[in-house]
């Protein structure tokens, strides 16, 4: 029965074919992929599974989304815990309570308020000033393609607007950017967004200045 198992017990029986790094990246794709709204690339990612695969794939995403979110009270960060545990010990996540104690934080009372952390790893920053004001859009960039999808199923769980890109600010070389929104039905949805769509791009080149400032160091 679903939601029986953890996470992390779901995920390594989902790897012990493939080994954990390819398996929790696999896993990431195919989330991500579900979440888009396209039904071609869903049905390919998700069915590359054999059955009984596919069977634990659907487990596993139900188990994260019933820790992530935690019956309402949520925006626990299980997919970093579960990367710095056991796909990369060098990864070491900062507690979400010291995130959540920053204290830029209480300033966050604005509506429409956008705040971005470009050093986003798995969105815990974000996560922390989510906890103030859901109704802010967030904005958050790494070097790190696993952490880019971490931080952007993490938005996407819990129901946070806002871009993820694929950045690295030190050296200026920008990949890629995913956005998460509504669709038509009001759900949240991960979209790929162009250069021209990317607030995180327009910033870096200074294409559209007049855009509102993004809030650092929260």
């Amino acid at each position: 029965m679903m939601g029986t198992r953890t996470f992390a017990r779901n995920m390594l029986r989902l790897a012990s074919h493939s080994g954990v790094s390819l398996a929790f990246s696999q896993f990431l794709d195919a989330a991500i992929s579900m979440n888009s709204g396209i039904e071609d690339i869903t049905r390919s990612l998700v069915f590359s599974y054999d059955k009984p695969q596919r069977y634990l794939f659907i487990e596993t995403w139900y188990s994260l989304l019933e820790e992530s979110i935690a019956n309402g009270s949520g925006r626990r960060d299980v997919l970093g815990d579960f990367y710095g545990e056991y796909v990369s010990r060098s990864h070491i996540p900062v507690p979400q309570q010291y995130c959540d104690m920053l204290p830029g934080l209480q300033a966050l009372d604005m509506p429409n308020m956008r705040v971005a952390d470009y050093r986003c790893r798995s969105g815990r920053r974000l996560m922390a000033a989510a906890r103030y004001n859901r109704w802010l859009r967030f904005y958050g960039a790494d070097q790190d393609i696993s952490m880019v999808r971490m931080t952007l199923l993490n938005l996407f769980m819990n129901e946070m607007a806002g871009e993820v890109a694929w950045y690295d600010a030190r050296c200026d070389a920008f990949y890629g950017a995913w956005g998460v929104d509504l669709d038509y039905r009001a759900r949240p949805v991960i979209r790929r967004l162009d250069d021209r769509q990317s607030l995180i791009f327009q910033k870096r080149d200074g294409s559209k200045p007049e855009t509102a400032r993004l809030l650092f160091g929260f």
